[in-house]
């Protein structure tokens, strides 16, 4: 049996191995399916936004750092390092898409490093450009979140589903939840 919602071939006759989809149940049963789907499937989309967004602070993190370095640097040894995070910043939002939690993580880990370092060296740093700071960081924050929901949420979606950028997800089939009372 070939099932209507993916295309699988099945041996079964009450779900489908591929993705889940009820084929012998309810026409209830069926929408709900096709139901949490799409629900996931917009989930998915608002992940891949925020990766997108996350990627661009990443981008102007790297940019801004190796400009500034290369203005302002009064040192080698300051101009070699801000040049470095700046390149680290970039890789990591080149990088982004093939392990989003990952590389996200230590893009946080990284950012704090480099405000926690810039409080050390100037403490009046830590208040310049508090907006920005407060905004790259949690833009970072939410992408992590709303990554993490759709890495959990994933096993509920084909990978019809899913977008360009998360075509790596693992796809569990998940049986459908019957009402038992």
């Amino acid at each position: 049996m070939k099932c209507p919602h993916c295309g699988t071939e099945n041996t079964s006759a009450f779900v489908c191995r591929g993705c889940g989809y009820p084929l012998a149940g309810t026409e209830a049963e069926k929408s709900a399916f096709v139901g949490r789907q799409i629900l996931h499937a917009s989930h998915a989309e608002e992940a891949q936004k925020s990766i997108r967004t996350a990627r661009a602070i990443l981008f102007a993190l790297g940019g801004l750092n190796i400009l500034l370095a290369l203005i302002f640097a009064s040192d080698g040894i300051g101009m070699i390092l801000s040049m470095f995070i700046g390149a680290a910043f970039a890789v990591l939002g080149i990088i982004l898409p093939r392990k989003p939690m990952l590389f996200l993580t230590l893009a946080i880990a990284l950012l704090l490093l480099h405000y926690l370092a810039d409080a050390v060296v100037d403490p009046g740093s830590l208040f310049r450009g508090l907006i920005w700071k407060v905004f790259c960081l949690s833009a970072l924050v939410i992408a992590v979140r709303r990554s993490e929901r759709l890495r959990q949420e994933s096993g509920y979606l084909h990978p019809k589903w899913t977008g360009s950028n998360f075509h790596q997800l693992p796809v569990m089939p998940r049986c459908p939840r019957v009402n038992t009372g």
